[in-house]
């Protein structure tokens, strides 16, 4: 097919012939004087004489508009469809801002269309669209049936108009003049077109002429215009299309629990210089822009894949709910065979179906287990049948809730290494692009509710945070300040047991000149912190460090400390990185733990860290791992109540009276830090410090408990120091 502005050429010089050839033909006419023309007629006869300006043999005022109604459609396919763009841009909402701006810095023209003609980028942009259920968004927006109907028109469109501008199915003279024109480089003189006409045995013109003229430029106007219009709402869909993806992989947040986007359906005007940068930067390959924004982390995939096989699980019903029943390896029962069945359906159990309790199967119920953080023992309890029961539906959203948290994440493609914790699976991963190298199991926040009084507020300030830095320092053998609320409040009752209590635990009372005093917990295997801790730059005071309570990583859900992560196994973890780090020997770092001496290590390289949070975790071969929400962030996502109200404010008398005692506390605190005698070097408790103690003086976020932990595996039963 040829492009359209050489079929416009073309065409004006076929109806410069036409003029020249009835010139040759003078006193031809058929058409009936008394048909009547419209305003477009009168407007274009005005043209004809303004603007035509070779000289015109005597022909009829019929033929002369009939002309220059052809000249009018030559000249609508030769031009430009931007005030149809514009139009089209303005109809689209909270988009037409940003669409209209878009063709504004495009000088007006398509983005997809050139000269009227398709451009490459339709189809593989519309190939991503495609793809947006499967990754548990809302196909509404993309518009891919409108669009493939649009397509479809516009191909119909463009065989109408190619038909047309080759002359086909024209009468045996209209055809011939048609191609002559159509195929000729100038137009032509009288004479030429006299010779012409005589060796094709053509003398004569026939008197319809100015009817086929009217009809067939009428037809070819008719598919210009809605050509047009057709390209112009194809155009816009497509960059509609392109921004909301943008939108949706990139700018807006649905689920972070703090950083949650509101009014999300206001995006679009909110982010309009973000949009067009985008634009900007795809630099025309539009489909390969939008798919380097789109996770490129192996979870992903794999959860896009798992969403689509408990899709269909839910359109098919194929998962029934058990009846609990405790079932032990080397029974049978028919209980058995149904247990089998559902685990073979989620691809943990594949052996052989019968009423046996098999080794396989319960190795299959072991693996379940642990990757639903279940009790591990290989028995089918009540903790088992109640995850195997939950609804399919539900499971299916929250894999696509997961999807979400996937495009929220902010870890970029091909980082060498860096550090994943993903706080409902209580691990820290540490990958290099996209292979897991090495996994620490860990403790975190606890969902306690506790209370600020400075800040007037209770409820589950302990979470650990959502956030991403860079690790950039190891300390080993750590020591840790005390607090003066908690060596007055929390250490000192321990005096009253054991007199030895702080010799024993490994700290000492520093004495100030000032005659001040304060706590400090030296280096030890007792130390709060441990033997080893893991800085990286935030807000919110968070690190990964050791800690002397190993046995709470005997638990399967570990969300016990203040919001640090307490790492397990933190001494060969440090060693590793130092060695690659650092270059750092094993015999190095064990020599400095036994100097037990605190030992700050900047690393050569900082180590990028994600702390994370999501409900599901896929292994390789596609089992699912289902995840409590132990922070009620899904419920509240599901609810519709996100950001989530992490603190609420206490009750005025309540807060009266806790704050009537931190006056108190206060007057006596300050009195004994307004020394006059004490030097700069003495004040090593600052006034942030100060206000950082008296926040934790009365119930605030301390850093230490000493209950004695409860019996049993809940992730908000339990606490320890840190």
């Amino acid at each position: 097919m040829t492009g359209a502005v050489g079929r416009s050429g073309r065409l004006a010089a076929f109806f410069a012939s036409v003029v020249l050839l009835l010139g040759a033909c003078n006193g031809v006419g058929g058409a009936d004087p008394s048909r009547p023309q419209d305003h477009l007629d009168q407007e274009l006869d005005e043209r004809a004489s303004s603007e035509w300006s070779p000289p015109i043999p005597a022909a009829s005022s019929e033929l002369v508009a009939a002309v220059s109604r052809a000249l009018h459609v030559r000249e609508r396919l030769a031009g430009s469809n931007s005030g149809m763009l514009d139009r089209e841009a303005r109809s689209h909402g909270v988009f037409a801002r940003v669409l209209r701006s878009a063709y504004e810095a495009n000088e007006g023209s398509a983005y997809f269309h050139h000269e009227g003609e398709p451009g490459e980028q339709i189809e593989p942009l519309l190939e991503v669209f495609r793809r947006i259920p499967a990754e548990g968004l809302d196909p509404e927006p993309y518009a891919v049936a409108t669009i493939e109907a649009l397509i479809e028109r516009q191909g119909e469109l463009l065989d109408a108009r190619a038909s047309a501008l080759d002359c086909q199915g024209l009468e045996k003279t209209q055809e011939f003049l048609c191609r002559t024109a159509l195929e000729a480089d100038k137009s032509l003189s009288l004479d030429e077109a006299a010779r012409l006409l005589r060796r094709q045995g053509q003398s004569d013109l026939e008197p319809g002429l100015v009817f086929f003229l009217d009809e067939h430029t009428a037809h070819l106007s008719r598919v210009a215009r809605e050509l047009a219009e057709v390209q112009a709402q194809l155009d816009t869909l497509l960059l509609r299309g392109f921004l909301q993806f943008v939108l949706d992989y990139k700018l807006v947040k649905r689920a972070h629990p703090d950083l949650v986007t509101e009014n999300p359906e206001e995006a679009p005007v909110r982010n309009r210089s973000r949009l067009l940068a985008e634009l900007h930067e795809a630099q025309g390959d539009f489909a390969a822009h939008l798919l380097s924004l789109r996770p490129a982390h192996p979870l992903y995939e794999r959860t896009i894949k798992a969403l689509a096989y408990y899709r269909e699980l839910e359109a098919t019903d194929a998962i029934k709910p058990l009846t609990g029943q405790r079932l032990e390896q080397g029974q049978k029962s028919p209980a058995v065979r149904k247990l089998k069945e559902r685990l073979a359906i989620e691809n943990f159990y594949r052996g052989t179906i019968d009423d046996y309790f098999c080794q396989e199967l319960r190795e299959a119920v072991e693996y379940y287990q642990k990757v639903r953080l279940l009790l591990v023992d290989g028995i089918p309890g009540r903790q088992v049948y109640n995850s195997l029961n939950i609804p399919i539906d539900h499971r299916v959203r929250v894999l696509e809730l997961s999807l979400q948290r996937w495009r929220e994440s902010e870890i970029p493609p091909d980082l060498d290494l860096y550090a994943r914790i993903n706080i409902p699976q209580f691990e820290v991963e540490f990958w290099s692009g996209d292979e897991l190298i090495r996994t620490h199991i860990v403790i975190v926040g606890n969902n306690n509710h506790t209370r600020a009084i400075s800040r007037g507020v209770e409820g589950r300030l302990n979470h650990t945070r959502i956030f991403s830095s860079h690790m950039n320092t190891i300390v080993l053998n750590p020591t840790w300040a005390v607090p003066m609320r908690i060596k007055k409040y929390d250490l000192d009752r321990h005096l009253e047991d054991n007199p030895n209590y702080y010799e024993d635990h490994g700290f000492e009372l520093v004495e100030l000149p000032s005659g001040r005093s304060f706590l400090r917990q030296g280096p030890g295997d007792d130390n709060a912190l441990g033997r080893v801790k893991f800085m990286f730059p935030n807000d919110y005071a968070i690190f990964m460090h050791d800690t002397p309570h190993q046995h709470l990583f005997r638990h399967t859900h570990r969300a016990f400390s203040y919001g640090c992560v307490r790492t397990h196994d933190p001494i060969n973890l440090a060693k590793w990185l130092l060695e690659r780090q650092n270059g750092m020997s094993e015999a190095q770092v064990v020599a400095i733990l036994r100097r037990e001496r605190e030992r700050a290590i900047t690393l050569r390289e900082p180590i990028p860290v994600f702390i994370e949070y999501n409900t599901v975790t896929v292994d390789e071969e596609g089992r699912v791992g289902f995840l409590d929400d132990i922070y009620r962030y899904d419920r509240a996502y599901f609810a519709g109540e996100l950001p989530f109200e992490r603190a609420e404010p206490i009750s005025p008398g309540r807060l009266a009276r806790l704050r009537e005692e931190e006056e108190n506390w206060r007057a006596d605190l300050e009195a004994r830090l307004s020394d006059p005698q004490a030097g700069e070097d003495d004040l090593v408790i600052e006034k942030e410090e100060l206000d950082r103690i008296l926040e934790e003086a009365l119930g605030d976020k301390v850093e230490i408990k000493t209950e004695t932990p409860p019996d049993g595996d809940s992730p908000e039963s339990e606490t320890d120091e840190e």
